[in-house]
């Protein structure tokens, strides 16, 4: 089980096998904790594109 903690104020906050995406406030200090999966990523959040896709330097 990998431990889920808030990045603010370290309080453990869950437990967790598997997890595509997890949102979690903070009951102690109210931050809001998001973790997601890494394969999720879209190309765009990894730095890549995808083919065939129009980036933003090419609409203009």
């Amino acid at each position: 089980m990998i431990d889920f903690r808030c990045h603010k104020c370290n309080k453990l906050l869950g437990r967790y096998r598997e997890c595509r995406e997890l949102e979690i406030k903070c009951p102690r200090c109210g931050q809001k904790n998001h973790l997601r999966e890494k394969g999720l990523y879209t190309a765009f959040e990894r730095g890549n594109q995808l083919p065939g896709a129009i980036s933003q330097t090419e609409t203009n």
